[in-house]
């Protein structure tokens, strides 16, 4: 998606079934209402810091999504908005101040499994989102220590697209270190880049973390 575009309007992708990734616009501000509902291929989603507003129903019905980063810019989740996400393992949210949700008509995260998903949360701020109505559903709340100096990004700032079951790791410096590392910290790939563009083929259906220099994204390959 080109940086020109701020905003995605309503229904625009409604039931892609084969719509699998999206690089996002760094300058999207706006997902409206019902974008991507009932695009069952996505598996997951890594929305740029520019976003501040993800509408109703934006993921509902997206049964296949697995993971999903909320960055600290949003300050509007809509009703229904992750609504029968039936596989949702993990949500980071990465504001330390939970955002408001509407309770006065539907959950936002009717149908999530929320006594297995993880719904990680910046270090110190796990009280404050048991505090918080929807937030305190969730029954694993883990803090992030982002202390170690690894900024975790998206995969787009990273230059990172999934394509045909492979990473391709675009806008890197000649010399450069990219690893590879599965969810347990086993590394699978690790070597310097010989040309601004690696291509990297892994075992599908599983996440992974990509580090290069001081960020690091998750991606999955499909």
């Amino acid at each position: 998606m080109p940086n020109t575009v701020l905003e995605i309007s309503d229904l625009a992708f409604s039931s892609c079934n084969n719509l699998t990734s999206i690089i996002f616009s760094n300058k999207l501000n706006r997902i409206r209402d019902a974008v991507f509902i009932h695009c069952k291929g996505l598996t997951s989603i890594n929305l740029p810091r520019s976003i501040t507003s993800i509408g109703y129903s934006a993921f509902n019905d997206c049964a296949n999504l697995i993971s999903i980063n909320i960055p600290n810019s949003v300050t509007y989740l809509g009703n229904t908005t992750f609504w029968d996400c039936i596989n949702l393992k993990s949500i980071h949210a990465q504001s330390t101040e939970p955002v408001e949700l509407d309770n006065e008509r539907y959950n936002t995260f009717f149908g999530v499994p929320l006594n297995s998903c993880i719904l990680y949360v910046p270090k110190g701020s796990k009280t404050k989102y048991e505090n918080t109505p929807q937030w305190w559903d969730f029954k694993n709340i883990v803090e992030e220590d982002n202390t170690t100096g690894i900024q975790t990004v998206t995969a787009n700032e990273l230059g990172i697209s999934v394509i045909d079951g492979k990473a391709i790791i675009s806008n890197l410096t000649v010399g450069e270190m990219v690893q590879i590392y599965t969810l347990d910290g086993k590394i699978v790939f690790s070597n310097k880049a010989t040309k601004a563009t690696l291509d990297i083929q892994l075992p599908c259906n599983k996440l992974y973390i990509v580090n290069i220099g001081t960020k690091c994204a998750k991606i999955i390959l499909r």
